[in-house]
């Protein structure tokens, strides 16, 4: 026998010592983009494949891995339609989104949070939940007779799964007896709490305006450029100026300012001030230990967005943002962009200018609403 025929095979390594084929493969399916078409996708290769990404446990662990979800496109305040930004075959239809009219009553959407939409009911005089994953929907009693903004928030426990509970509403109101109020509601007590006073201004209230989680604080804002701060955990209401001397060129003041959320988890605000400019500033403390506004960043959106002179055009407008992804919309005299704050990226979403406000919507929805979805 030739010294060649005496080589044996390497032995094959015990199996107890092999990784389980399973999690080898969910690690790699883990890291799939999170983009509508990717676990859909992924589902078709094969029977084991499917049943992997089907998993309860492992759409948790999907989403938790991708924080933030990505931004699909954005609702139209107001008439609540569905605008998907996403190319194919990541673009949601906008009909599996869009809010059916109901010819009960007329709707007016007001924003959306964690998969959450808010709506304000005229005829029914209720607030509506809308889940737009799931589907689900319920209505609460008005706060007040005249509810004037309002905001949902999730819970922390929210696995992107379940349909509504538990969530909080809070709402600024007003009636002829108390003036100017803002009211919470929690979903598991099934009831709104007392009225805390506060000194905003009928005129001051932009009713079409986003809100912004910012700790456990929701921050409003207000048509004058200041912010409606309500603490979620003490419901301790206050009232923060916009930055001494900021003025805007804009006639519609509220399209000059947007509420943000700084990299630390703090409060900051966007203004566009005059030749395309947009400023960003960061509330902090100072060193005589007040709280005040400290410019960090002017982006030039001429020069980022390559846009013409603006003579004689009109002045850009914040349209939007997405708080999760950190993204600011901005319309403009050349249509409407998206510019991610920590990058500057931008994308041109569309062609035409935006003229009212928009809601950006973020989240796992598949691509055929089958995987990761309801």
């Amino acid at each position: 026998m030739t010294e060649v025929s005496r080589l044996r095979r390497p032995s094959s390594p015990d199996a107890a010592t092999l990784p389980d084929s399973d999690d080898l493969l969910l690690e790699i399916l883990l890291r799939l983009q999170p983009l509508p078409s990717s676990l859909p996708r992924a589902s078709l290769v094969c029977k084991r494949w499917h049943r992997l990404v089907s998993d309860p446990g492992f759409l948790r662990r999907f989403r938790a891995h991708h924080r933030p979800p990505p931004v699909l496109g954005f609702f139209t305040s107001l008439e609540g339609e569905f605008v998907p930004t996403l190319d194919p075959p990541n673009r949601i239809p906008a009909a599996r989104l869009t809010l059916p009219p109901h010819p009960a009553h007329v709707s007016l959407f007001i924003g959306c949070r964690n998969d959450v939409a808010l709506l304000i009911s005229l005829d029914l005089k209720q607030i509506i939940v809308w889940n737009l994953v799931t589907a689900h929907q319920c209505g609460v009693p008005y706060p007040s007779l005249h509810p004037l903004i309002g905001a949902v928030v999730r819970s922390a426990r929210y696995d992107g799964q379940s349909s509504l509970c538990p969530f909080k509403l809070v709402f600024l109101c007003a009636d002829n007896v108390h003036g100017r109020f803002v009211r919470l509601y929690e979903s598991q007590s099934g009831a709104w709490g007392s009225m805390i006073p506060t000194t905003v201004e009928i005129f001051d209230v932009f009713l079409m305006a986003a809100n912004v989680l910012v700790g456990n604080a929701l921050c409003c804002l207000l048509r004058s450029g200041s912010i409606l701060k309500v603490d979620l955990d003490t419901q301790n209401v206050a009232v923060i100026e916009k930055p001494v001397g900021i003025t805007s060129d804009h006639l519609l003041l509220q399209y000059s300012f947007q509420i943000l959320q700084t990299e630390g988890n703090g409060l900051g605000l966007a203004v566009v001030s005059a030749h395309n400019k947009v400023q960003l500033w960061e509330r902090n403390t100072s060193s005589d230990g007040d709280e005040r506004w400290f410019l960090q960043k002017t982006i030039r959106l001429d020069m980022l967005l390559s846009l013409e002179p603006s003579m004689g055009r009109e002045v850009p407008m914040i349209v939007g943002f997405a708080e999760d992804a950190n993204v600011i919309y901005v319309s403009t005299y050349d249509g409407l962009f998206s510019i991610e704050l920590r990058s500057m990226e931008f994308r041109k979403i569309s062609e035409n200018s935006m003229r009212t406000y928009c809601y950006p919507f973020a989240s796992f929805v598949a691509a055929d609403g089958a995987i990761g979805g309801a």
